[in-house]
């Protein structure tokens, strides 16, 4: 079953948005970032069962922003298919590019040693120089600091989301 409503973790209040997002009084509350980390690694994957780094944003924005994103579904193996989708989708207007990270942002950046100027990986940046993340050598999602000098010398850029 790929339908993301119908494969998430529980909160533990009892009142709910329509996306599972605990209610407090009127307001509706942002789950705690550790919901979405230990997510396992699995290419193509969209939901808590499993993620790619675009899935996990999907979940993420879904979740914890309740905006939903395009999925792409492009697997983690065709990174040249990646990188075109995201020059596309930045004439499209869908996205908007920043000069720094704002919180919960897309962070991209580049994989391939080789190929640093291709972009074909995607965090979310959750302010305090943290991004969530997930590759397939870790297993399974997880935080890193935006500052360490793997991401650094990675990052290609920051977009938002504008639909």
């Amino acid at each position: 079953m790929s339908d993301i409503s119908q494969n998430r973790r529980e909160f533990p209040e009892i009142s709910r948005n329509r996306r599972g997002f605990p209610k407090i009084g009127a307001v509706f509350q942002k789950p705690d970032v550790s919901f979405f980390i230990g997510i396992p690694f699995k290419d193509g994957g969209r939901v808590f069962d499993g993620v790619d780094c675009w899935g996990l944003a999907v979940l993420y924005y879904l979740y914890a922003l309740d905006i939903t994103l395009p999925d792409y579904r492009i697997g983690c193996a065709f990174a040249s298919m990646i990188a075109e989708k995201i020059a596309e989708e930045e004439k499209s207007g869908a996205w908007r590019e920043l000069e720094h990270p704002k919180l919960d942002c897309i962070v991209l950046m580049a994989l391939d040693a080789s190929q640093p100027r291709v972009r074909q990986h995607i965090g979310v940046f959750l302010g305090q120089g943290q991004i969530l993340h997930t590759t397939a050598s870790m297993g399974a999602s997880y935080l890193i600091r935006l500052d360490q000098p793997l991401i650094q010398c990675r990052t290609r850029g920051y977009f938002e989301y504008i639909g």
